[in-house]
């Protein structure tokens, strides 16, 4: 397991776990990233987790690629 520090659209940093990450889209903010995490959602239904970090999208690729790497 490997964690990646990223900085959200309103500047928090967050780790996530980088093997729960289940997809990756561009977004004009930078990146959306949908997680394998199921959470409720407003209506208690279950839905992916997902945030938009600033990161690009290649960005977050590289950094989940190191951490397979490894």
């Amino acid at each position: 397991m490997a964690w990646l520090q990223l900085t959200t659209d309103n500047e928090e940093s967050v780790i996530i776990d980088s093997e729960k990450v289940l997809q990756i889209k561009r977004h004009a903010k930078g990146s959306h990233i949908t997680l394998t995490a199921i959470l409720p959602n407003k209506d208690g239904k279950p839905s992916l987790k997902s945030l938009v970090v600033s990161q690009t999208l290649e960005d977050v690729a590289k950094a989940l690629k190191a951490t397979i790497i490894r």
